[in-house]
């Protein structure tokens, strides 16, 4: 793309010349006078009808010719490296480098639509946008420096992706060749060790918390207390309000009247305790003879007649 842009552009500033020189003198072309005067279908009728002559073998070789060939092919095959390596990035890049606008040209068409504001809003003709110069390319000659150090940066950065895509993509995998017995050996030289430092940590957890708490305590004195108060009048004691308890009522054990054991319970008529019921048929039987030995008495005497 890049040699046939370099060979029209070489065309254009020296073959295209002669060759319109040529075409002149043959009457095979006209001037832009006589190209806008005549009519377009005469002048297309015209170059129909007139003979055609083959530059090839009408025009002189030229002194110079030939001498530009040598670039050109190896711009040609540094081209097709460039088309085929990285998507052909670099190509975009060489042509944005090759090209320069004319000098002063931004500026002027700055100012122009700064200024000729009115001016661009009226229609334009045919004719006008025709006499406007076409914008081309200006060729640039590589220098044989150039050319080298482009070939040397391709060269290197070739040699370092084959390197990249020749080495070892994944780290190789180290075995150790430690044994199984050798391995349940460490591990239980590892738990000894955990344990031992978490015994430690155990016991200094402890030594915190009983600092702690000695700390925390609050020394104080339970009451009853005796206060000294310190007032403007003087000093004075505040003493604590004693209590005051009953003493307990002490029980008299109740003992049985027949075998002086402690009694359980109590005969209803004489009011004598007894511990058991022969003790309570006792006391009835010796209350029985007692009430016997009282004459005229009728509530004794029916008593006796009932109970008796």
């Amino acid at each position: 793309m890049v040699m046939k842009r370099k060979i029209d552009e070489v065309s254009d500033t020296e073959e295209g010349a002669d060759i319109r020189r040529k075409r002149l003198e043959n009457g095979l072309e006209t001037t832009d006078d006589e190209e806008l005067s005549s009519s377009g279908s005469a002048d297309y009728t015209s170059r129909e009808q007139s003979p055609v002559v083959h530059i090839s073998i009408s025009r002189e070789r030229r002194s110079n010719a030939g001498n530009r060939m040598a670039s050109l092919l190896n711009d040609m095959e540094e081209d097709e490296f460039y088309k085929n390596t990285y998507g052909g990035g670099f190509l975009e890049d060489d042509a944005d480098d090759a090209y320069e606008s004319p000098v002063g040209s931004d500026h002027d068409e700055i100012d122009s639509d700064f200024y000729n504001t009115e001016e661009e809003d009226e229609p334009i003709s045919d004719n006008e946008q025709r006499e406007r110069p076409k914008r081309r390319a200006k060729y640039r000659d590589l220098k044989p420096g150039d050319f080298m150090k482009r070939k040397q940066l391709l060269d290197k950065n070739r040699k370092w992706v084959m390197a990249r895509m020749g080495g070892p993509t994944v780290a190789a995998n180290t075995v150790s060749p430690e044994t199984q017995a050798e391995m349940l050996e460490e591990a239980k030289e590892t738990e000894r060790l955990n344990i031992a430092s978490l015994k430690k940590y155990e016991q200094y957890e402890l030594e915190r918390k009983k600092k702690r708490e000695k700390n925390s305590l609050v020394r104080s004195v339970k009451p009853p207390l005796i206060k000294m108060v310190d007032t403007a009048s003087g000093r004075f004691l505040t003493l604590p309000s004693v209590k005051e308890f009953k003493m307990p009522e002490t029980k008299v054990r109740v003992l049985c009247a027949v075998t002086s054991r402690p009694a359980k319970y109590r005969d209803p008529v004489t009011g004598l305790p007894y511990a058991d019921v022969d003790a309570f048929k006792n006391i009835r039987q010796k209350y029985i003879e007692y009430l016997k030995t009282i004459k005229n008495n009728s509530a004794v005497t029916a008593w006796l007649e009932e109970y008796g």
